[in-house]
């Protein structure tokens, strides 16, 4: 019986490293072992906190969880490693699977990676899934003049999907002056400011992706006529309040709610899953992607890490865990 090492949520806001028992690899399985797991900080930030609504916890399950929401648990977001066993050894594979050293998955489960993809870039598979998906719920037109507040992971996926669609301006309004530095590095021509000077209904379109309700306002506040909030912040138990009696009502805004689960009716008969991944796997070919992983931890400091999360700084873009079995 193998046994891997996996990471839980013991108590509020503690973490653990636990050995996890796998059964006899099954027949057609494959062993898998993880070289980068993915952090989604602000909805691993809410399990770990106990912040998740007991009216939610249905559809906060994820795959190959364990444990329960009220903790302990096993919850995690994504892996990327190589088939160490099987008709598929040698492959480089993505998983969606909790914190992990090793996992036996059937083929089905997991998606074999292009070799142009490497295995450090790869965990950016489900922040471009939910970028493409709120660009396309966007429905973003020629010259449009677009608002992403938030500049963290999602929103510069967005920006640079949107970027060179003609006429399209974007600006990204980001509180935090590091965050802005790291913007202005990336030598992606994005204009970025605080928004203190920016123009009350100035924008056709803005996507809301801090986390924070006040940035909601803001994206809200931004937008003119007839004009959307594309919202991709989850704020868990958490309650947002909202000034709604200004001209929200008057100019016919609307807020409209985006996320990788239910893909946009406007190209849901068009992208099926393995269309959507597809697209999403030659887009990752883009080595300039990797600029948004700005941090790296030991999976031997996850649950030092982990603890901290909802008191960490919001001075990075995303956080990426390696295994001691890496050598990518």
């Amino acid at each position: 019986m193998t046994v891997a090492t996996s990471f839980w949520w013991e108590s509020k806001n503690k973490g653990t490293l636990k050995e996890t028992k796998l059964s006899t690899l099954k027949k057609n399985y494959i062993e898998v072992q993880t070289f980068y797991s993915g952090i989604s900080t602000g909805t691993e930030a809410l399990v770990g906190s106990q912040s998740v609504s007991q009216s939610l916890e249905k559809n906060m399950a994820c795959n190959y969880m364990e444990g329960s929401f009220s903790l302990p648990i096993k919850y995690g977001y994504c892996l990327s490693g190589k088939v160490k066993s099987g008709e598929f050894e040698g492959r480089n594979v993505f998983l969606m699977h909790p914190h992990q050293d090793k996992v036996h998955a059937h083929p089905n489960e997991v998606t074999f990676l292009p070799k142009e993809l490497p295995l450090k870039r790869a965990i950016l598979i489900p922040n471009l899934e939910t970028a493409i998906n709120a660009v396309w719920d966007g429905n973003i037109q020629v010259g449009y003049k677009v608002a992403i507040v938030g500049g963290g992971t999602i929103g510069l996926l967005i920006a640079n999907l949107i970027k060179d669609i003609p006429g399209v301006e974007v600006e990204i309004i980001e509180k935090n002056e590091n965050k802005r530095t790291l913007i202005s590095e990336l030598q992606w021509n994005l204009s970025v400011s605080d928004g203190a000077q920016l123009k009350k209904e100035s924008f056709d379109l803005s996507f809301h992706t801090s986390g924070n309700p006040q940035g909601l306002q803001t994206a809200i506040d931004l937008i003119g006529y007839e004009s959307k909030v594309i919202e991709l912040s989850w704020y868990g138990e958490r309650e947002s309040t909202l000034r709604l009696g200004e001209s929200f009502h008057y100019n016919r805004k609307t807020i409209q709610c985006s996320q990788v689960s239910f893909v946009s009716s406007s190209v849901h008969s068009k992208f099926n899953y393995k269309r959507r991944m597809n697209l999403v796997l030659m887009l990752l070919k883009n080595p300039s992607l990797e600029k948004l992983i700005t941090n790296e931890v030991s999976f031997k400091s996850l649950p030092e890490f982990m603890e901290n999360l909802s008191k960490a700084n919001n001075n990075q873009f995303l956080t990426r865990v390696r295994y001691p079995s890496c050598i990518d």
